[in-house]
């Protein structure tokens, strides 16, 4: 029995067949959902939005967006602030009846700098992201997000003591 050898040509190719198919499967596949649909997060979420709006907002009027973000394992949300360019990561909370669990978020995302064109700028970095994982975040509130208006409410003034 001879055994023919491979031509270099044919291996390269079976090695890159090989690596593309690793590649697809590495990444990750989402599912964006209306956070109305699972019971962790509260119907309304107005009141969480609006102690957020009354910590940073900067306007009388806030737009936003809530999405909800399924993958393997789990599920979170991310809500859009307009006019803050942000995004702010919302895991389901233990008492969604408490409005300030968006105040305690482990991640606000600033579009303006946190936001990276290329998956290679984001390096050894912990806060940044790709720009393509943003627009499915955006493009996900335009298609099944909810959408809030939030107004400010003006300061309440301190009464002197007498």
């Amino acid at each position: 029995m001879r055994l023919v050898p491979i031509r270099r040509p044919v291996l390269f190719l079976a090695t890159l067949a090989m690596a593309a198919t690793l590649c697809a499967e590495e990444k990750p596949q989402f599912q964006y959902f209306p956070i109305s649909t699972v019971p962790d997060y509260p119907r309304s979420p107005e009141k969480h939005l609006a102690a957020l709006v009354q910590r940073d907002g900067k306007t009388t009027i806030n737009h936003f967006c809530v999405v909800g973000l399924r993958y393997d394992g789990g599920y979170t949300a991310w809500v859009y602030w307009k006019e803050n360019n942000t995004i702010t990561l919302w895991d389901p909370p233990a008492d969604s009846d408490d409005p300030f669990t968006l105040l305690y978020s482990r991640r606000t995302l600033h579009l303006d700098k946190d936001v990276v064109p290329d998956e290679v700028d984001i390096s050894l970095s912990n806060y940044m992201v790709h720009e393509e994982y943003v627009k499915g975040i955006l493009g996900a509130c335009e298609t099944v997000g909810q959408k809030f208006v939030i107004r400010k409410q003006p300061q309440r003034k301190k009464q002197e003591k007498k």
